[in-house]
C-alpha cells in the first residue's frame, strides 16, 4: 500500500498522526515528516510507517505519566546512567509495583522532569553533581534538600554520597513490628534488610505495613 500526503494512520501504541510531506529518500527508502495529534512532528522512513513502528517521543508511556523527549542516544553511556536514576525516581512515585514504602507516599515529580531531556538537562546543574561518582554509582538523588520532601524537582533535590543517603533513610524510617507464621516477633527499621534476612519481598512487607495487604507469606507486620 503506498503512502500519500495527508492520511491519517496510527501506530502500535494507538496513537493517530497524519503524513505531512515527503522529505528525501536513500537508497530504496523514503523518509516522510509525520506528526502526531499531540502536535509531535517526526521523520520516519516508509517500512515504520507501513508496520505502526513510529515513536511519539513525547508520549506519556511509562507509568502513565512521564516520556523520553525528543532525544537520542538515550542508550549512550552517560544518558543511559542518567535514564536509570530518572527511571527508578519515577518508579518509586508512580509504579504500582514499586509503591509500598511509607516514605514515598503522596510524592511526586515535577512536570518538567516527567520529560527525561528536561531532567537530563537539569542533573548537570544540581549541587553535588559529579559524572565520576554517578559513573561509578556513588550518588543518589536527595529529594528533601529544599522542601517538605514529597517532591522531585530542581529546586528541591541535589546529588548526595550513597552512604549520606543510607544514613538519612535510617534517621527517616520507622520501627515496624515482623510476626512470623509460627508467631515469633521480631522488630526492624529497615524494610529491605529484613526482607533479605528472612526471605520476603520489601516492597510487600511496605503494602502490609501500609494495609494495602493483610499478610505476605504467613507474616504480619505493624509500626510500633
Amino acid at each position: 500500500m503506498s503512502i500519500r500526503i495527508g492520511e491519517f494512520r496510527t501506530n502500535k501504541q494507538g496513537l493517530r498522526f497524519e503524513v505531512i510531506s515527503k522529505e528525501y529518500r536513500i537508497k530504496t527508502e523514503t523518509f516522510y515528516k509525520v506528526r502526531f495529534d499531540n502536535g509531535y512532528e517526526t521523520i520516519a522512513g516508509r517500512k515504520p510507517i507501513e508496520k505502526g513502528s513510529v515513536k511519539n517521543k513525547t508520549h506519556p508511556h511509562i507509568f502513565g505519566v512521564a516520556y523520553i523527549g525528543d532525544i537520542k542516544h538515550v542508550k549512550s553511556y552517560y544518558n543511559g546512567l542518567a535514564y536509570n536514576k530518572w527511571y527508578s525516581m519515577l518508579s518509586r512515585c508512580y509504579n504500582k509495583k514499586d509503591i509500598g514504602n511509607i516514605t514515598y507516599n503522596d510524592v511526586k515529580v515535577c512536570d518538567e522532569w516527567l520529560c527525561f531531556k528536561s531532567f537530563l538537562k537539569d542533573i548537570e546543574t544540581l549541587d553535588g553533581f559529579d559524572s565520576n561518582k554517578l559513573s561509578t554509582g556513588k550518588l543518589e538523588l536527595d529529594k528533601d534538600y529544599n522542601g517538605d520532601g514529597k517532591l522531585y524537582s530542581k529546586e528541591t533535590c541535589k546529588f548526595i554520597d550513597k552512604s549520606t543517603n543510607m544514613k538519612l533513610q535510617k534517621h527517616k524510617m520507622k520501627e515496624f513490628i515482623g510476626i512470623s507464621p509460627d508467631g515469633k516477633i521480631y522488630t526492624s527499621w529497615n524494610q529491605s534488610e529484613f526482607a533479605r534476612k528472612h526471605k520476603l519481598t520489601a516492597r510487600t512487607i511496605g503494602k502490609v505495613l501500609t494495609k494495602q495487604l493483610k499478610t505476605h507469606k504467613g507474616w504480619t507486620f505493624k509500626y510500633k
